[in-house]
């Protein structure tokens, strides 16, 4: 978990940053490390991650989840970063119950002696900087985002051509998608604890009710969620909407002339355009291609051109950043050039993949 220092501002700038970097910059890096990259540990010994666990935004370690190969076994746990070891003792995280599933401690420098028995690893800093802001992209390189946002597409609609109860799927992935603040992985777990045929079969004021009983069991994140974002707030427009689009058939929710009754019903939640364009993107527009798909109909490429056409009222931070000086503020809130974006984070943002990047290649 990030630490902010209250009295940045007052220390001189030329030794306001280390030549270790801050703690932002390894948790980035961590992010791009790729499955299968061995590394070593304070003690010598190889460590294979396996998997670098999942980004927490709240409280606790780091990432969750994770999990390497160690002197012969595989371990799972969470994941603490920290520039020096010893912010493990500063931080307060050793008497901090929420640290107890720490498995992993990566860090940029050693301490001269170990400060937990928990495995530590040295992540040395990434000296390589991606090149693109400097350049102008060209109509193949732009060709390679689109491409990579198609495979992105096919991929959401495998999602739901693997599962032979659409609802166990659909439902569960549009509450997931209220989850854009954190907490994704509780909504889409309490949309597969319910029974959503049960939900055809009953009044609404039942239904909700089931709905708050077992929406209570879980652990909501508060911290880093925005207060209208707050679980709590949106509970019960949750558990109203998904109820009236279980009340449409199959062939209803996914007839493109049936669209703006859906859309009907979503606006009554109040959650605003963004939502609604990452439902439609994520969710209900692969759905209904892999329906047309199933059926064989003529559908499916109007679902992709929908898909095609989305645009957010915003863009992603990390790529508004990154990009904002060679593609243009439409360009950046296009809902595919963004999960092309994504797509080549996922393949090339890597210091050791770097240079095989497809948009670098046609520089």
């Amino acid at each position: 978990m990030i630490y902010t220092n209250p009295f940045r501002n007052s220390i001189p700038p030329r030794i306001a940053e280390s030549d270790l970097g801050n703690e932002n910059n390894l948790i980035r890096q961590w992010r791009q490390l790729k499955p299968g990259t061995v590394l070593k540990d304070r003690n010598g010994h190889s460590i294979l991650i396996i998997f670098r666990g999942r980004s927490n935004p709240h409280e606790g370690p780091d990432y969750l989840n994770g999990v390497i190969f160690c002197e012969g076994r595989i371990i799972q746990g969470d994941i603490e970063l920290h520039v020096k070891e010893n912010d493990w003792k500063s931080h307060g995280h050793l008497f901090d119950h929420r640290y107890k599933n720490v498995m992993l401690h990566v860090v940029r420098q050693l301490s001269v002696e170990p400060v937990t028995d928990i495995i530590t690893l040295i992540l040395q800093g990434n000296s390589s900087k991606c090149e693109l802001p400097g350049i102008s992209l060209t109509e193949t390189a732009m060709q390679h985002i689109f491409r990579m946002s198609i495979h992105r597409w096919d991929r959401k609609i495998a999602l739901f051509r693997r599962n032979e109860n659409w609802r166990n799927i659909y439902y569960p992935e549009s509450l997931a998608s209220l989850g854009t603040d954190g907490n994704k992985q509780q909504w889409r777990r309490l949309g597969r604890q319910l029974d959503w045929d049960y939900a055809q079969d009953r009044q609404i004021e039942e239904w909700v009710k089931n709905f708050l009983s077992k929406a209570c069991t879980f652990h909501w994140h508060k911290r880093g969620v925005r207060p209208v974002r707050h679980p709590n707030l949106l509970f019960n427009k949750a558990a109203s909407w998904l109820y009236d689009l279980n009340q449409l058939t199959q062939k209803e929710l996914f007839d493109l002339n049936q669209l703006s009754r859906v859309e009907k019903l979503f606006r009554r939640t109040e959650l605003g355009q963004g939502t609604w364009v990452e439902w439609c993107g994520n969710v209900h527009f692969p759905a209904g291609a892999m329906y047309s798909l199933s059926r064989k109909d003529e559908q499916y490429e109007d679902w992709l051109k929908l898909w095609l056409e989305l645009r957010l009222p915003y863009s992603y931070g990390r790529f508004q950043k990154q990009f904002q000086k060679i593609l243009s503020p439409k360009t950046l809130r296009s809902f595919p050039v963004l999960q092309g974006l994504i797509e080549m984070e996922n393949h090339f943002c890597n210091h050791l993949l770097c240079q095989f990047c497809l948009l670098k290649r046609d520089i």
